[in-house]
């Protein structure tokens, strides 16, 4: 895959659960920053969610956000409650975030720098807390 327009993917529309305009870029807080393309209908995704946000919790230096790509925005929500996560998502309701990422499938996990570079990417889902914490030491 090329490389990733960091600036047009931090730019890139997206939607709140409200239906508001957003970007990753308003999450962007000066320390790095993990992204996680995810679908309801992604049974990967759903697997890996709770393993996200216990690291969401271990890891208070690192912005965790989740895009639902080109998902229906109700069971994106009830899919979010479902799994308890805490930490911001948005929707991509076109898919063009997900092609924005260089994404090759589901889910897909980019990991960026406080400077909003990109410096690791996963396509496929975290099996465990050892295999996420290696990919988020790769900020530090």
């Amino acid at each position: 895959p090329g490389e990733i327009d960091t600036a047009r993917l931090l730019a890139e529309p997206l939607e709140t659960a409200d239906g508001e305009p957003t970007n990753v870029g308003s999450y962007l807080n000066e320390q790095p920053m993990l992204i996680n393309i995810w679908a309801s209908n992604c049974a990967p995704c759903v697997q890996e969610m709770p393993l996200l946000q216990q690291a969401a919790d271990d890891n208070s230096d690192i912005t965790f956000v989740g895009v639902a790509t080109q998902d229906d925005p109700a069971k994106a929500q009830e899919l979010a409650e479902q799994t308890g996560i805490t930490y911001p998502w948005a929707l991509d309701p076109t898919g063009e975030f997900l092609y924005e990422s260089k994404g090759a499938g589901m889910p897909t996990t980019l990991l960026l720098s406080a400077d909003g570079d990109v410096v690791a990417t996963k396509t496929g889902q975290f099996h465990d807390e050892q295999e996420l914490q290696a990919f988020l030491d790769e900020a530090s």
